[in-house]
């Protein structure tokens, strides 16, 4: 068996980074599901249709942010510097094969008997944790190659630029769902930077509305 190896050279610091909040969102969102998947009992049909929800809404979350990676990101790398992204031919209508196959494995739980509901569950759950050490993986390659690749080829300029682009084009549903995620996943000081950055630089209705709704539970988040 053949183990990811961390990298060896790393971007700059002090260079715009678009990853990292990002990322720190999303494993949390992997680590909490894994830990839900694993422990649950799927022969609760209530709990069970709660928690199929939820999946489905982090399944959907991931797959947007890979889109518009692959659209706004790797996209404008390869135009600049051809081969620079890391992105392979295929590979997006390989991640669109494995959310279709999760997709498939979370029917087989909702149309399961009681009896033969926790065995499709357990199935879910081994598919689930592939699927998610396979995206923290590339998470990993895009915050070191590719991210040094794009400080090499683009100003931070246009790297905010490239953010913005994504952002926008994000539904207001998942913008707030990554930002609900992205909240616990950062420490103090980062939280406290993005909630400058939105209140800022992106009036947008999802960062206004999110703002909103953290304006009672700010303080247990940022002692959390």
């Amino acid at each position: 068996m053949s183990y990811p190896r961390l990298a060896t050279c790393l971007p700059d610091p002090s260079r715009h980074d678009f990853f990292h909040n990002a990322h720190k969102a999303l494993r949390l969102g992997h680590c909490r599901m894994l830990a839900e998947l694993g422990s649950h009992d799927f022969g609760c049909e209530d709990e069970t249709r709660a928690l199929i929800q939820k999946l489905r809404g982090l399944i959907e979350l991931c797959r947007m942010h890979l889109q518009g990676e692959a659209r706004e990101i790797h996209t404008a790398i390869e135009a600049r510097k051809p081969g620079a992204s890391l992105h392979k031919a295929g590979d997006q209508a390989r991640w669109e094969q494995c959310f279709a196959e999760l997709q498939s494995l979370i029917r087989a739980v909702e149309v399961a008997t009681p009896s033969r509901r926790n065995i499709a569950g357990q199935s879910l759950y081994q598919h689930y944790a592939l699927f998610a050490a396979a995206d923290i993986a590339q998470m990993h390659e895009e915050e070191t190659q590719l991210l040094s690749a794009l400080h090499c080829s683009f100003s931070d300029t246009e790297l905010i630029a490239l953010e913005e682009r994504i952002c926008k084009a994000t539904p207001e549903s998942m913008m707030t769902s990554h930002l609900a995620l992205m909240m616990p996943a950062l420490n103090q000081s980062e939280r406290t930077k993005l909630i400058e950055k939105l209140q800022t630089s992106v009036p947008d209705c999802a960062a206004s509305n999110f703002l909103r709704s953290q304006d009672g539970t700010q303080t247990q988040v940022s002692q959390a």
